[in-house]
């Protein structure tokens, strides 16, 4: 893949478009969506989260704003345009939160900044996903048939179903999600070395496709503190708990923030 077509869209107003401007945030969390989602989705998280921490949401090449950019679709060159994306922003105290997808981009994100010898966050925190070496049973979605994949969309509950009733709608949205699903189902982990930071899991109680196992085993990723945080619901839980979530995750951040 020739990562120079990404190029002149590694600034941090297309990568990283910030939530809500803040004269002098103090902390700064990142949030990483699920498949097909754009930083729109974290925008009910404005009202819960305190004035002093900055909120930015990536935004990949193909979502969003970024309609225009051809799809990242597999790991690894996605990590390598993601990285120098981010690094100026790592001038504050921050905190990773990636749900499904984006909670393997976190993971794989964090090993690489762990690698190049840059700030770590205080906080990974993962939802809705198994740990990166739990190898998936599940038959792959993303060579399914569009009818296929649209049935298995709406079992996890996390579009909206005025997509799949618009004939139009749907041809723009299917080929995001699927690539971001390639993304994940061609995923192999390699083991290189643990991290030392704080990894905080968590959950829906209802996920059908989480493991209790491959929940846990997110505690052999890290020399840090583990914590895993159950709520009420599907795939999809935050968003019937979005206050909830949002106050634990504050709470985790700013206990690895004491100065903060």
């Amino acid at each position: 893949m020739d990562l120079n077509q990404y190029r002149r869209g590694s600034d941090i107003a297309n990568w990283w478009p910030v939530l809500k401007t803040l004269r002098r945030p103090t902390l700064r969390l990142f949030c990483f969506a699920h498949a097909g989602a754009s930083p729109s989705w974290f925008r009910s998280w404005e009202r819960y989260l305190p004035t002093n921490i900055e909120v930015r949401c990536l935004q990949l090449p193909g979502h969003g704003g970024r309609f225009r950019e051809p799809l990242i679709d597999h790991i690894e060159p996605l990590i390598d345009t993601l990285t120098p994306a981010i690094v100026d922003l790592l001038d504050l105290p921050y905190a990773f939160f990636g749900h499904s997808m984006g909670a393997l981009v976190a993971f794989e994100l964090t090993r690489e900044l762990q690698r190049k010898g840059r700030s770590l966050p205080r906080v990974l925190a993962v939802s809705g996903r198994n740990a990166p070496d739990v190898i998936d049973v599940d038959p792959p979605l993303h060579v399914m048939p569009d009818s296929e994949l649209v049935t298995e969309l709406r079992r996890i509950n996390g579009t909206d179903e005025g997509i799949f009733e618009n004939a139009d709608l749907l041809s723009l949205v299917l080929p995001v999600i699927r690539a971001d699903i390639r993304l994940c189902e061609t995923y192999a982990y390699e083991n290189k070395g643990l991290l030392t930071i704080p990894i905080s899991v968590f959950a829906g109680m209802d996920d059908g496709d989480l493991t209790q196992t491959g929940i846990e085993a997110w505690r052999n990723h890290t020399t840090g503190p583990y914590s895993i945080t159950m709520y009420p619901g599907d795939h999809f839980y935050i968003n019937s708990n979005t206050a909830e979530v949002v106050e634990r995750l504050v709470t985790e951040f700013r206990a690895n923030c004491p100065a903060s």
